[in-house]
């Protein structure tokens, strides 16, 4: 499925996790959807191909505080150094900004698959509640 063309990936509705690597569905994708217009629509953004795009993830203060607790103890028991609120809230920023989609986007993929095996397992049971009939498709 090379080249890669996000917008018919995106608008497609024909494509498994697996089609494309996640690399280049995270950043291609992202980036051409960026460009187009786009409405709020429930917690996604729904754009003019009908394609959702991931929500800003937005953390409260108080988890905030929490993660930079964390980075602070991993500078201090790993590292052997010290960091401040500020410059332990701008990593995490980064990190969040940065690398936070890549985790998103394989908590997405999980979840297709796991969503894929439930909708086999509800076609099986389907399947098996019909009738015999002179009928057969």
């Amino acid at each position: 499925m090379f080249p890669f063309d996000p917008l018919a990936f995106a608008s497609s509705g024909n494509h498994h996790a697996l089609d494309v690597p996640p690399s280049s569905v995270a950043v291609n994708r992202c980036a051409a959807l960026a460009t187009l217009r786009t409405i709020q629509y429930g917690p996604a953004t729904l754009t003019n191909t009908g394609a959702q795009r991931m929500k800003p993830i937005t953390f409260s203060r108080e988890e905030t505080k929490a993660m930079v607790a964390d980075i602070q103890d991993y500078f201090r028991d790993e590292l052997d150094q010290s960091i401040g609120d500020i410059p332990a809230e701008m990593l995490m920023r980064f990190f969040a900004e940065r690398i936070g989609p890549y985790f998103y986007n394989r908590g997405l993929y999980d979840s297709q698959g796991i969503l894929m095996k439930q909708m086999d397992t509800l076609t099986d049971s389907i399947y098996g509640l019909e009738q015999k009939t002179a009928f057969v498709r």
